[in-house]
């Protein structure tokens, strides 16, 4: 696939990272699916917000099932300058793929 967007600076905060390492996944290749338009398992209706986001400058959430069982979300800001990888109790939703 094709990247859709940059995602600018890529930022984890500390919980994402444990997550991540603990899982024994790359962070490198989350963000990879996040711009190519996979958003893990968000549900319909947070896949049109993420078309729409793309289209309209708006802010873009994929959440994504690690090797362990645990989630992240990878929300990339508007502006595209940000995109921080996130632990679920973070973002403030639960999602799994």
């Amino acid at each position: 696939m094709r990247q859709l967007f940059h995602p600018g600076e890529v930022v984890l905060t500390n919980d994402a990272r444990t997550a991540i390492s603990d899982a024994g996944d790359e962070p490198d290749e989350l963000v990879r699916r996040h711009t190519e338009g996979d958003w893990g398992c968000v549900s319909g209706p947070e896949a049109a917000q993420n078309e729409y986001g793309l289209l309209f400058g708006r802010q873009i959430v994929s959440f994504y099932r690690l090797r362990n069982g645990h989630s992240v979300g990878v929300i990339t800001d508007g502006n595209r300058a940000t995109t921080t990888l996130v632990a679920p109790a973070t973002a403030g939703q639960g999602g799994a793929a």
